[in-house]
């Protein structure tokens, strides 16, 4: 006993001594900072590092974010047919800091650069990821830091919703599209949401990324993807992780082949084992999770958005 917690101390010590050399370092600010998280670009040390940081004084759910990230890498990464980065030293204090000390790797091109060949190698390693727990997830029990699924409050967010959808509505560039009619039809989608069930019993649950779009994908120096940013890793549908992608590169510009890439996700699915795999229901999954996705939480990002693109927002919430 003496031996292994003499052991475990070492391990702590050494780990927070790397964290503390990455300190010392020279740190180039990417993301956040002051209270709450912050990455940095760490250099003048051997290799290249990200250092993300979240401090004591942060809000809870930014400190659970945090110790999920880093617990995911501990105990899970290495099961899971995906490549992500090398973890260099980690710490979860007491206090509720948390430090993550990671190789870095360079981010994909732009999304509006990306061929039809990336975005089908995207959705077969997602599959792949996905395929693991689909319908397994009573496997995942025992990470109890796993975020679970909760379902949302839709009298809430469809309040913000509306109210959002009327705000830009009196945006000169929207007039001529959000319209009296068109509120009126907006309206009508969002009271169906409380009616409509979201996913079908053909979709079952696995262990999902939740933050999946292309800033969080990267590439080694021998090609391969690397995926990054675990923070919001939890139990859920599988689709929603692809509909997610799919609909933040399409905003970055990208022309993506929705059937091709939705078919390459369920033959990759297949092709890890999973039984039963039923095309039209995926994609209806994948279809429905874009159109309340669209309808609820992105109106509060499209402030500033062009006519064509609102044009296209339409055009997918009631086309699909």
């Amino acid at each position: 006993m003496t031996y292994i917690l003499e052991r475990m101390n070492h391990q702590v010590t050494t780990q927070r001594s790397r964290i503390d050399g990455a300190f010392a370092a020279q740190l180039e600010l990417l993301s956040g900072g002051l209270s709450g998280a912050a990455t940095y670009r760490v250099h003048g040390l051997s290799e290249p590092c990200i250092l993300k940081v979240i401090e004591a004084e942060s809000e809870a759910y930014i400190r659970a974010r945090g110790s999920r990230e880093i617990l995911f890498y501990q105990e899970l990464a290495a099961h899971l047919p995906l490549h992500t980065p090398r973890v260099l030293a980690s710490l979860i204090e007491e206090s509720g800091f948390c430090a993550l000390l990671l190789t870095a790797h360079e981010p994909l091109q732009p999304a509006n650069e990306l061929g039809v060949d990336v975005f089908a190698e995207i959705a077969t390693q997602l599959a792949q990821f996905h395929a693991v727990y689909w319908g397994r997830t009573q496997e995942l029990v025992k990470f109890s830091w796993l975020a679970k699924p909760t379902p949302p409050d839709l009298t809430n967010d469809t309040r913000h919703a509306r109210e959002r959808w009327q705000a830009l509505a009196q945006r000169p560039q929207f007039r001529e599209l959000l319209t009296e009619s068109t509120l009126q039809e907006i309206e009508a989608a969002l009271v169906q949401l409380r009616t409509v069930s979201e996913y079908g019993p053909d979709t079952a649950m696995t262990l999902c990324h939740g933050d999946c779009h292309l800033g969080n994908l990267l590439r080694d120096q021998e090609g391969h993807l690397i995926w990054a940013d675990w923070q919001e890793v939890r139990i859920g549908h599988g689709p929603s992780d692809l509909s997610f992608l799919i609909q933040r590169a399409e905003a970055n510009g990208a022309d993506i082949a929705h059937g091709d890439i939705i078919t390459a996700y369920c033959n990759a699915l297949e092709g890890a084992g999973v039984k039963g795999v039923d095309n039209r229901a995926i994609m209806s999954a994948i279809k429905e999770y874009e159109r309340r996705t669209r309808l609820l939480y992105w109106p509060d990002y499209m402030g500033n958005a062009t006519t064509e693109s609102m044009a296209y927002h339409l055009e997918r919430i009631f086309s699909v």
